[in-house]
């Protein structure tokens, strides 16, 4: 089973983004220019509660988008929702407003539904229990890195999926500042043309991976159960899982060596695999979750 490659395009986005249309420091025209710049494919702009709609936009395939947020004080916790592919407007969703209600909203409309930093929002694994029908949850959140230090939700990802719910991983940089966060965090997918349909559908179908910069060539399930990797130079591989302990789940290069494929065969215990890779600059490369308790069938050719 292979879960990136095949027929298409690698194709390279952001899913979270902010303008002068919300709290970003740039018009959209200003933001879509240097995403252009920084070899962007596709771009989805997520202003809080303003539905932008999708389109060709200055030469970038513009995924309609929105974010819908609930900021709680009193027990310290929010949810921020982003929807991308958004096909009509959100926008009499209320920031007072359940959060279930934001994703049935977003849902509705067509969207793949991110939860935001829930590293950042301080989000327990009841609260993302709780929340039902989103599509993903970044991993990883240039903004919140940045300027707060909690960019990385990777433990509020596996304590859900260890409680047996593996929703996909994103990363983004939730752009609002356009300085160091700006360009810090996107997805890679596989899609089978440069069109919303085909990029949403990669993303639904987990064809893609999130990163700071390395790349993900091939994932695979051998027939064997082993889970083999094929990436970019790294310094390191770790393939995580919900077992408490492995000998084998870290790859580490030789003193002055990379790493460019890597290999690890699951434990009886072992539900599910993620790979993540870290490169000589400290950047890290991020894939879907595997399932190991289903019966894997090939994506098919595109």
């Amino acid at each position: 089973m292979e879960y990136l490659a095949g027929e298409g395009l690698w194709l390279k986005g952001n899913l979270h983004t902010h303008t002068t249309e919300s709290d970003g420091k740039l018009t959209p025209r200003e933001c879509i220019a240097l995403y252009r710049e920084k070899g962007y494919d596709f771009l989805c702009i997520t202003d809080h509660h303003r539905t932008r709609p999708g389109g060709e936009e200055d030469g970038m395939l513009i995924l309609g988008g929105a974010e819908l947020n609930n900021n709680n004080i009193a027990p310290r916790v929010c949810w921020h929702i982003t929807g991308a592919g958004v096909q009509h407007s959100v926008d009499e969703i209320r920031p007072t407003d359940d959060p279930q209600k934001m994703v049935d909203a977003l849902k509705a409309a067509g969207a793949f539904v991110t939860l935001a930093h829930p590293a950042w929002s301080l989000m327990t694994d009841e609260n993302l229990r709780t929340l039902q029908g989103y599509d993903a949850i970044e991993i990883y959140n240039g903004v919140s890195d940045f300027y707060s230090g909690r960019g990385d939700s990777s433990v509020q990802l596996d304590t859900l999926a260890a409680g047996g719910r593996l929703v996909g991983i994103t990363a983004a940089d939730d752009t609002h500042f356009y300085g160091p966060d700006a360009g810090s965090g996107w997805v890679v997918v596989r899609a089978a043309a440069r069109t919303r349909e085909a990029v949403l559908e990669a993303l639904f179908e987990k064809r893609y991976y999130a990163t700071q910069g390395p790349a993900l060539y091939s994932l695979q399930r051998l027939a064997d159960g082993r889970i083999r990797v094929e990436t970019s130079p790294l310094e390191r591989i770790l393939f995580y899982t919900d077992s408490f302990f492995s000998a084998d789940r870290v790859h580490t290069a030789p003193a002055g060596g990379s790493l460019t494929q890597a290999e690890y065969a699951p434990s009886g215990i072992d539900t599910w695999v993620r790979v993540e890779g870290i490169d000589a600059a400290g950047k890290r490369v991020w894939s879907n979750y595997i399932d190991l308790t289903k019966k894997e069938t090939a994506h098919a050719k595109r």
